[in-house]
């Protein structure tokens, strides 16, 4: 019976891991959990990295419309636009907040 127990912990551990990758797969186009997410979907339209540099914004360049998505509930990251969404178009980037004022900026490819 101990011997069970002490088998269930790390095949609990390997699950948790799996369904997590799995998660950053679905949200972020990615199996690293580690890694900053290649794509994300929002407003049905994928928006993808412009670099893979984080951008550091303040004052006036700092996004200011929150959007708010599943990804947030799940991954606890916000995206923000710097324009309101209109009905007409929707915004052409985007930015995901990575820390405290630091951003990673996702750029509208493709069409609908």
């Amino acid at each position: 019976m101990r011997k069970k127990k002490l088998l269930f912990i790390p095949l609990l551990i390997l699950m948790l891991f799996i369904l997590n990758s799995l998660v950053s797969k679905i949200l972020y186009g990615t199996w690293s959990i580690m890694d900053y997410p290649k794509r994300i979907e929002l407003f049905g339209r994928e928006y993808y990295q412009r670099s893979t540099n984080i951008e550091v914004l303040r004052g006036d360049i700092k996004p200011k419309y929150k959007v708010s998505t599943l990804m947030n509930i799940v991954t606890d990251k916000m995206i923000y636009i710097s324009e309101p969404k209109r009905r007409v178009y929707d915004p052409s980037v985007i930015y995901l907040e990575v820390g405290e004022d630091k951003y990673l900026t996702l750029v509208l490819s493709g069409g609908p």
